[in-house]
């Protein structure tokens, strides 16, 4: 496989014979099983293969500075991602005490910064590069809190944070700065360690010692560090999404399923749990399910425009062509300044014919 964004058909040997297989650096998902009609070969290829946007310069280093809407302060360890079309993650940091991360040689001009944060709003916002500082490109996000009848009490929060001891906290900030700002994963590896050995059910720490390992490469270190955060405090859910995604790349979908079925059922106004099981089911090739968590998805507050394209994309493997047309029709009509909007709008082009 070749550079970020190449793409190969296989006729492989999967469950169904002659399934079709696109693969690209990331992931690999099967389109349908026996011939492939040439309509879908061919919006196939566009939805996949063309992840390259034009109009790039050259590539230029980005900040992100997030802090909270209402009150203004710095938000550390909030996830921060670039999407580019249709939902494939070029980069992700976290950031720092000082709520900045800086993302070396962005080369998409067009994109989605995508960040989260447990206790906030998602927040996704279009980005056109080419219309920031040359000098200092920085994005200021400012991130919604979720209702406080979702958070417990501050009691409890305090009580707990005074029990973390400050050289925990300290070398937890550390191993925070070297995975956001100065992008160094392998180097924050020690100091989430220490954080843990200072403070052993310092969850948070954990997840972030997963992070860090999945980011240098290491899967195994990496799962075990993800559960350990989940079995310290299953309500955490952070971890969740990192852990189901490694298990759908090895193709552990039951077990995805059945991680991703506790926030699901506890966190009923999130639409990231129900797009993610219709992700999951839908490498299952179950698609009826997949569909059904898609729609519920989209029907929760703040659902993510990207629902739209999960919908289209299990229409289309379902062999129900017009209902996936529809759905780009509405993802256009929904966000007509996307980044994605040439390439749906390619996409569309094909399925009509």
């Amino acid at each position: 496989m070749g550079k970020d964004g190449d793409w190969a058909f296989l006729n492989s040997s999967c469950a169904n014979e002659g399934c079709y297989l696109l693969a690209t650096r990331d992931r690999c998902r099967i389109l349908r099983s026996g011939p492939m009609p040439m309509k879908i070969l061919r919006a196939a290829i566009l939805w996949y293969g063309l992840l390259g946007l034009s109009g790039i310069a050259c590539a230029q280093d980005l900040i992100v500075r997030i802090s909270d809407q209402d009150t203004g302060s710095a938000l550390e360890q909030a996830r921060v991602e670039i999407v580019i079309f249709p939902d494939t993650i070029a980069q992700m940091a976290f950031t720092n005490s000082a709520g900045s991360v800086e993302f070396r040689r962005v080369e998409q001009n067009l994109f989605l910064l995508r960040a989260t944060k447990n206790g906030y709003q998602p927040y996704e916002e279009s980005v056109d590069r080419s219309r920031l500082s040359m000098e200092a490109p920085t994005i200021w996000v400012r991130m919604k809190r979720m209702p406080a009848k979702d958070e417990p009490p501050g009691g409890v929060i305090s009580a707990r944070l005074l029990a973390i001891p400050e050289a925990a906290r300290r070398e937890f900030k550390t191993g925070l700065d070297l995975m956001g700002s100065k992008n160094d994963p392998r180097g924050s590896l020690s100091h989430f360690q220490k954080a843990i050995d200072a403070f052993p059910n310092y969850y948070e720490a954990y997840y972030m010692l997963g992070m860090a390992h999945l980011k240098t490469g290491n899967a195994s270190d990496g799962e075990s560090s993800l559960r350990r955060a989940i079995e310290i405090n299953p309500g955490f859910f952070d971890p969740y999404y990192p852990l189901s995604e490694l298990l759908i790349f090895r193709q552990h979908y039951e077990e995805a399923e059945r991680l991703l079925l506790k926030p699901f059922r506890e966190d009923p106004e999130s639409w990231q749990w129900p797009y993610e099981l219709g992700m999951c089911y839908g490498k299952m090739g179950q698609w009826e399910k997949g569909i059904a968590m898609g729609r519920l998805a989209l029907e929760r507050k703040n659902a993510s425009p990207k629902v739209r394209l999960l919908l289209a994309d299990l229409y289309n493997n379902a062999g129900e062509v017009s209902k996936a047309i529809l759905e780009l029709e509405a993802y256009l009509k929904e966000n007509p300044e996307s980044p994605m909007t040439p390439r749906v709008k390619e996409v569309l082009k094909q399925l009509r014919k």
